[in-house]
């Protein structure tokens, strides 16, 4: 048994009379009251054939929620013009104002251990600083003593890092052997055939350098390695040969000594006055009216203050705290005279 679908009799007359063409005789039908059953099917293409007896039926269409009629051109969609539209209605009376909005801020804990959250003088919630993680493990210190060996086949070269052998250069298949080269600031170049690797001891910043006798600082420069320390002064120098380069320096006999006024000097033809007189020339011989006792004859020492050395090597008394030319100038009555 097919389905019913109800529909409203006044509507569907008057759909009725909008699709009947012009010049058709049309009955005339008014305030139809009721309702009036559908036949309903599915779908469209299940619609009964629209033939002379079926005109003006009307079926309800499932699946597109539609009524179609059956006219004189076939079925057609039951659609009626859209009604006026109706008039605006009156504006609704304002609603209530709302509350105003809670002011909010934030402000370090008495405990000093994160911020509180405060809105209208009440702490609605709070941030806690957060913990430190735990530190990284530490890098491995690098390679600061790498050689170049030949292996031992004699086929090329291992190149040994801190007694472990990271690389090897091998011997060109033309047969020729290897040579080792060493360059300027630790380098090393090692050729085999027509093939050339180079490779540094040890480097500092920018720059490279041999470890064998010089070390990095903690200021990234090179300085050299130092061997000895002035007697008694032992703490000047550490056991790896390396020194403070801030206060000490190696001078050219490979002794370190402490710098002079923070400068470096010639410990072999200077030595540091007193009183910032800062680096001095060591003294040989006293001139005349020069206490031999006023010069230290073994290392050419003197008091500074009282005393001054040419530069042919004699030692002469200041003028009044004053040097001078010997040769241009004299002293006389504590002042510095011309000739």
């Amino acid at each position: 048994m097919a389905i019913r679908h109800y529909v409203y009799a006044a509507g569907i007359v008057a759909g009725l009379a909008h699709l009947v063409a012009c010049g058709d005789e049309v009955t005339e039908v008014t305030n139809v009251r009721g309702t009036v059953k559908l036949e309903e099917v599915k779908k469209f293409k299940e619609l009964p054939k629209c033939e002379e007896d079926a005109e003006g039926s009307l079926v309800y269409v499932k699946d597109s929620a539609k009524v179609f009629v059956c006219t004189d051109d076939g079925w057609e969609l039951l659609d009626g013009k859209d009604g006026e539209d109706g008039k605006d209605g009156k504006d609704g009376s304002d609603g209530k104002d709302g509350k105003e909005g809670s002011s909010c801020i934030a402000k370090q804990n008495k405990k000093k251990t994160g911020f509180d959250i405060v809105c209208d003088g009440k702490t609605v919630g709070s941030i806690e600083n957060g913990s430190d993680g735990e530190a990284g493990k530490a890098g491995n210190a690098g390679s600061m003593n790498c050689t170049a060996k030949q292996n031992k086949n004699k086929t090329g070269f291992d190149f040994v890092c801190d007694g472990k052998t990271v690389g090897t250069v091998l011997n060109g298949d033309d047969g020729e052997g290897c040579s080792l080269a060493d360059g300027k600031n630790g380098e090393v170049t090692v050729t085999c055939g027509e093939k050339s690797v180079s490779i540094f001891r040890a480097s500092c910043g920018k720059a490279f350098f041999d470890p064998t006798t010089h070390f990095c600082a903690s200021d990234e420069n090179v300085y050299p390695l130092c061997s000895r320390a002035p007697e008694g002064k032992d703490y000047y120098l550490h056991s790896d040969g390396t020194y403070n380069v801030m206060a000490y320096f190696c001078d050219v006999t490979d002794i370190v000594l402490p710098k002079c006024e923070g400068q470096t000097y010639d410990y072999t033809t200077q030595f540091c006055g007193v009183n910032y007189a800062g680096a001095v020339r060591r003294c040989n011989e006293v001139s005349e009216g020069v206490e031999a006792s006023a010069l230290d004859e073994e290392n050419g020492t003197y008091d500074t203050e009282g005393f001054f050395c040419t530069d042919n090597g004699v030692l002469y008394a200041k003028c009044c705290g004053e040097t001078y030319d010997p040769d241009l100038q004299f002293c006389k009555d504590d002042k510095v005279q011309s000739l």
